[in-house]
């Protein structure tokens, strides 16, 4: 079963955030969130990200597990931080092992940011959005017989999730979707 085959809830076109399968958008993928970027969800995930509180990443990603439909035999891929993030952990990769337990699956970390960048919060939309498709790459091995489901904390416009569908495309293998704590549809996002 694919990502996209159960119905747990509604998942949103890669592309423009709209409802999925998308009619404008033939060749994107589901995003399936757990959450919507306000109160208690948002507070959690500036907690992990902002507050270095590296413990709530597991639990939150077993939450996520036991509600987000699984994709049987896909791997789980974390979005990595930026180059240069100061960071202690990537929070995307703590919520990752923790829906890898629940759905019995393994995290791979094979994408890498190919230039520096400095973080997207507080940017509109319009610059989110501009971020070219090819600003990750896939620093593992090619395996066309690979499924992966991409895996962040937020999602605003899709666009780092595109970039890094797109790397995880050039190594071969298959995307079957994405899953992310919250998704804050096209806004930005305030610390």
């Amino acid at each position: 079963m694919g990502l996209a085959e159960k119905d747990s809830s509604l998942p949103v076109c890669s592309e423009c955030m709209g409802s999925y399968p998308c009619r404008n958008h033939k060749g994107s993928f589901p995003v399936w969130s757990f959450s919507h970027f306000r109160g208690p969800s948002r507070d959690l995930v500036h907690s992990l990200k902002y507050g270095s509180s590296k413990c709530l990443g597991k639990p939150m990603g077993r939450s996520m597990g036991e509600v987000l439909p699984p994709a049987r035999g896909a791997v789980l891929v974390p979005v990595p931080l930026h180059k240069g993030s100061r960071r202690a952990f990537n929070q995307s990769r703590e919520i990752a092992k923790g829906v890898a337990e629940v759905w019995k699956t393994e995290v791979m970390e094979g994408l890498a940011w190919r230039l520096p960048r400095s973080t997207q919060v507080g940017l509109p939309s319009s610059r989110r959005k501009s971020l070219p498709k090819d600003a990750m790459r896939w620093k593992g091995r090619s395996d066309e017989e690979r499924v992966v489901v991409l895996v962040d904390d937020v999602c605003t416009t899709g666009a780092t999730l595109r970039s890094a569908a797109h790397a995880v495309r050039s190594s071969g293998a298959t995307v079957a979707g994405a899953i992310v704590w919250s998704l804050a549809k096209g806004g930005t996002i305030e610390v």
